[in-house]
Parts: structure tokens; C-alpha cells; sequence
């Protein structure tokens, strides 16, 4: 016999499932099981197939854990259901994606969380996720991988944009963010019609940047431009200290020259 609960109209069902998601953040946003239930609501149904390890939510679904909410048009849960315990190893969430928790938000279409791997993926054209150390924008997709927790990683795909909490801002076709243990962000690397703005209106623009958190230090190669008002500077590779707000244009060795256009 196939077990399966349906509930109809809104209704909202508490299930024993001790784990959820906590997405990004702080060190506390680590991904992690939790002991509270997973409690989830809907305006059409529920639905919970015991053979196949199934609990589906449909119209304005949310669910909710502790601090930890997830809301979207449908959910999806699943779990092996010969395991002893019901533990959730995956979660789909499509239409209005909506998660929040303490510290962290994410929007877009839908979002796949492989709970087992530590890994989830915001889809969308306004695809966000947002925590202590800034927030990632994409018009395709956001991926975070948390399965090595000294550096976790952030890859954002489709006209990404980071802003960080000093208002600068790194785009490129694709981002990516490596964060350590303790939530701090590393390094962030972007290709592909670049961009760096520092907090003081400066404009870098490249091939290709990697940025530095702890030196405070962005160096773009390829075809690079840095603008300051007016004043504009040209060459294959430059250096950029966001705390001194001094540039430096280099040569690439090649024997092509730099320039540099300053207003009087």
C-alpha cells in the first residue's frame, strides 16, 4: 500500500524531521542540522509520500525552523525513507524563492539544496544572496559549496555584482567568492567585462580581477582602464589598494606602453 497524507486547503503540518537549512553568513550560518521540526504550511496542499520519502507543499508554501524560514510557490522535500531516522538530504523550492534566517537572505526562481553536499544553488534573473559579508547578484544563478568549511565558495554566473558592507562593488560575467571558517570573505576573482568601483567612486575596468580582503588589494590584467573623475589611466595590468586609494598601471613586460589622460 502506498502511504501518502494529503491536506487540502490551507492547512499546516508539523513533521519530525531534525534538519533544515541555514545558508550564509556568520560563523553561526553554517550549514548544520537542527533538533527543532520543520513546520510547513500552504494554501493548496500537503502532501507527504511515506514509500517514496516525499513532503510536497504547493501555493504560497513556508517553511519554518527555529529563525529559519523558506518560502515559494512549491516545495519539495525529500529523504530516504528505509533510513532509521527522517532525515531531509534534499530541498527544492520553485517560484518566489524567499529565504531568510538571522543573518542571511536569498531571492529568485528556485533553489536546489543538496543538504548531504552541502550545497545550494539560487536561480533566477534576480538571483541574490546576502549575509555579513555582503550580498552576490546574478541574472542566472548563484551557487554556494560549503563542503570544505575553510573555504566555502560563492559562485554567482550571468552580469554578477558584489557589493561588500564598504559599498565596493566587483562585477564580471562571474564571481567568485571564497569565505573562511569564521564567515569572513577571502579572496573574491571575476572575468569577463570586469568591473571594480572602491567606496570613494573610483573605476577600474579589466579582463579578468582578483581582490584581496585582507591586504585590501585588487589586481585586474587584461586591457585594464581605471578612471578617477576626469582622470583616466591605461594598461595591461594594474594594482589598486581600496584602503589608500592609490592605483598603480603596469606594463606587461611585452613593451607595450601605459598611458595616462589627466585633466588640468
Amino acid at each position: 500500500m502506498r502511504h501518502v497524507v494529503l491536506f487540502k486547503s490551507f492547512r499546516t503540518a508539523m513533521i519530525m524531521a531534525p534538519v533544515f537549512v541555514t545558508i550564509l553568513g556568520g560563523p553561526s550560518a553554517a550549514i548544520a542540522q537542527q533538533s527543532e521540526p520543520l513546520t510547513i504550511e500552504a494554501s493548496e496542499l500537503l502532501e507527504w509520500d511515506q514509500n517514496a520519502g516525499i513532503y510536497i507543499a504547493k501555493g504560497g508554501a513556508i517553511a519554518k525552523q527555529g529563525r529559519t524560514e523558506l518560502a515559494a510557490e512549491e516545495l519539495v522535500a525529500t529523504y530516504d525513507p528505509k533510513a532509521a531516522k527522517r532525515r531531509i538530504d534534499k530541498v527544492v523550492a520553485t517560484g518566489n524563492v524567499d529565504y531568510k534566517s538571522a543573518d542571511t537572505l536569498a531571492q529568485g526562481e528556485k533553489l536546489t539544496y543538496d543538504i548531504k553536499g552541502l550545497i545550494y544553488v539560487v536561480e533566477g534573473k534576480n538571483a541574490v544572496v546576502s549575509g555579513a559579508t555582503g550580498t552576490m547578484t546574478a541574472t542566472r544563478d548563484i551557487n554556494y559549496n560549503a563542503a570544505d568549511p575553510a573555504n566555502k565558495t560563492i559562485v554567482a554566473r550571468g552580469s554578477a555584482v558584489y557589493v561588500d558592507a564598504d559599498k565596493r562593488t566587483i562585477s564580471g560575467e562571474r564571481v567568485v567568492g571564497i569565505i573562511g571558517a569564521d564567515g569572513a570573505l577571502k579572496t573574491i576573482n571575476a572575468d569577463d567585462n570586469v568591473k571594480v568601483v572602491t567606496s570613494d567612486g573610483k573605476i577600474a575596468t579589466g579582463d579578468s580581477v582578483t581582490y584581496d580582503y585582507a591586504t585590501s588589494k585588487a589586481v585586474l590584467t587584461g586591457n585594464v582602464e581605471v578612471k578617477d573623475g576626469p582622470n583616466v589611466m591605461r594598461g595591461a595590468r594594474a594594482e589598486v589598494d581600496f584602503d589608500t586609494g592609490i592605483s598603480r598601471i603596469l606594463s606587461d613586460g611585452s613593451g607595450s606602453r601605459v598611458s595616462g589622460v589627466l585633466s588640468q
